[in-house]
């Protein structure tokens, strides 16, 4: 594990930031290039002005060579407050990618690492995510667990 860095992303790190994004949706929602094509076109200027504006916090891993084999990011959105969640803001965890030649060595564990320890330090409550099947493992083991959350695809 110790040939891989951990380091947060920049704004200068925007097209990485794209690439993983694309090569992530190629692989857990079978689209086809066109609307993968469209993602990346928007992508980019979303990244930069969520980024620029404190909404968008992504982190890269980084082979011994310096080039960005895998990330993952937290998109913090504001909420009403509420019982359990006083504070109007929430984290959601997104984009957990590790090229295929780097995955079963620790690549993601240490991705999430750094992503649970920057939330706990902002003090948010919880934090949110959705799994993929093969990604389902791992955030089992740092506790996350499945809720009763529903969702209606209107489009």
């Amino acid at each position: 594990m110790s040939e891989y860095r951990i380091r947060k992303a920049t704004v200068a790190d925007v097209a990485e930031l794209v690439r993983q994004r694309r090569a992530l949706l190629a692989e857990t929602d079978q689209v086809d290039d066109a609307a993968l094509d469209r993602m990346v076109e928007a992508a980019a200027p979303y990244f930069e002005g969520a980024i620029t504006a404190n909404r968008f916090h992504a982190w890269l891993a980084e082979a011994e060579d310096g080039r960005a084999v895998g990330g993952g990011a937290v998109v913090v959105t504001e909420h009403p407050p509420s019982a359990h969640e006083p504070y109007p803001r929430r984290a959601h965890v997104l984009n957990i990618y590790v090229e295929p030649a780097h995955r079963r060595r620790g690549v993601a564990r240490r991705v999430m690492d750094a992503i649970l320890a920057w939330c706990r330090e902002e003090g948010f409550v919880r934090v949110t995510l959705n799994a993929s099947r093969q990604g389902r493992p791992l955030y089992e083991k740092l506790g996350f667990e499945a809720t009763n959350h529903l969702r209606l695809r209107l489009r």
